[in-house]
């Protein structure tokens, strides 16, 4: 079977499980990540019709069915669970308001100033010229300096927090203004630092991330709030696209010399649709196996084996026989570590858990129930290209250890 072809049927898969979902009127959560994949399966065929050959290891001449299967099966196992939450009414969160209250003005408090350092040089580059962003990719911009650089360290787990708190406060009768648009800007900064070193791909998976969030607790907001939330996001995100498509436009065509004939058009196939398309070509038959070191870097560097927590590409390249710095999917990323018995047992066992945290036609949840539904949902958004990166500063470390203490607090505070 040629190439075209089983990227064609892969689309067909796809495609029918989010008609198969909108038929049913199944929640709006699980059709929007079923949609992210249906598109990435659709990028897929783009990137290999037009400009695979373009680019180095990405010649795609051994496309086999079988691993798109696999990754097809390992997607549906995470999105079945999350037809179960119930959209078609209020759901309600269960939390110490006063203690989430206090957690959330910790984290507008060290975030507000690295938010400012980050606006303040966005402004001044805008008015420069676009170009300016992409000329700072994989360059050390030093924006933050001294204790604002301490705190940004901190201030970016907040971008899994802070979604949940903003529609949490939202839900609730006279939220703090100050305090909504504080944790706003507390979600906000990390893009926005990333999008002043010219790199643009976390803020297009915080803004999935933020809609994801959005559509669990949309029917538990005012129509009147839920309709503002809409207007502005609509000219927030018509704005930062401009300035995505931009940085892109500049970057490929000023920065990059492997191909004069790369047009800038192309990364997006290349981000979107890469991982499907490299699984099946350059890892579904691979021996090596890293053994964590692709998705667990922080355990390499607690037995020695890694100076730091942050993944050495190179490193995890030279383990597996194959360039580890382009992308494999969330699947391929356990695949590569663990072999294909292990992958699919991993994604079964998120299947077991998610379906447990979401019971069905369950309305109550306890807030620190969503931050661990929030932060499978955030993996599984920006899962169609890269897992192993979202975890350089820690976060999925960090991020549930704060989680456990914030729910040991409230427990203890009720208790008494």
């Amino acid at each position: 079977m040629e190439g075209q072809q089983i990227l064609i049927i892969n689309i067909a898969a796809y495609a029918l499980l989010l008609l198969h979902l909108i038929r049913k009127k199944k929640s709006r959560l699980s059709i929007f990540v079923s949609a992210i994949w249906c598109a990435s399966a659709v990028f897929s065929l783009v990137f290999y019709g037009l400009n695979g050959n373009n680019w180095e290891f990405r010649t795609y001449t051994n496309l086999t069915l079988q691993p798109f299967v696999f990754i097809f099966v390992c997607i549906l196992l995470y999105i079945i669970p999350l037809t179960r939450i119930e959209d078609r009414s209020a759901i309600l969160v269960d939390a110490d308001y006063s203690l989430l209250t206090i957690f959330s003005w910790i984290i507008v408090i060290i975030s507000i100033a690295p938010f400012l350092a980050n606006l303040v040089y966005a402004i001044n580059h805008i008015g420069e010229s676009l170009s300016s962003f992409a000329e700072n990719y994989e360059t050390e911009v030093e924006i933050l300096e001294g204790n604002v650089a301490i705190l940004n360290k901190y201030a970016k787990y907040a971008r899994t927090f802070s979604p949940i708190l903003l529609f949490y406060f939202l839900q609730r009768p006279n939220p703090n203004k100050l305090l909504l648009i504080g944790l706003f800007c507390a979600f906000l900064n990390p893009s926005l630092g990333n999008l002043n070193s010219g790199s643009r791909f976390l803020f297009a998976a915080d803004f999935l991330y933020l809609l994801a969030v959005y559509f669990i607790f949309s029917k538990s907001i005012d129509d009147n709030v839920r309709s503002r939330i809409r207007i502005i996001g609509s000219l927030l995100l018509s704005f930062f696209i401009v300035i995505f498509i931009s940085i892109s436009i500049f970057r490929f065509t000023t920065t990059n010399s492997s191909s004069a004939n790369i047009e800038a058009t192309t990364s997006f196939g290349l981000y979107a649709g890469e991982g499907m398309l490299n699984f099946s070509s350059n890892m579904w038959n691979i021996s090596r196996r890293t053994g964590g070191s692709n998705t667990l870097t922080v355990v390499d560097y607690m037995m020695g084996d890694n100076p730091t927590t942050v993944r050495d590409a190179d490193k995890v390249s030279a383990k597996a026989g194959i360039p580890l710095n382009i992308f494999y999917t969330v699947v391929g990323d356990f695949y590569i570590d663990f072999g294909p018995n292990v992958t699919l047992a991993i994604f079964f066992g998120i299947f077991l858990i998610l379906s447990f945290l979401l019971r069905k036609q369950k309305t109550h949840y306890s807030f620190y129930e969503l931050v661990w539904i929030c932060l499978f949902i955030r993996i599984i958004v920006i899962g169609f290209t890269y897992f192993p990166y979202m975890n350089l500063s820690m976060e999925l470390i960090y991020v549930p250890i704060l989680n456990i203490v914030l729910s040991f607090l409230d427990y203890a505070k009720n208790s008494q």
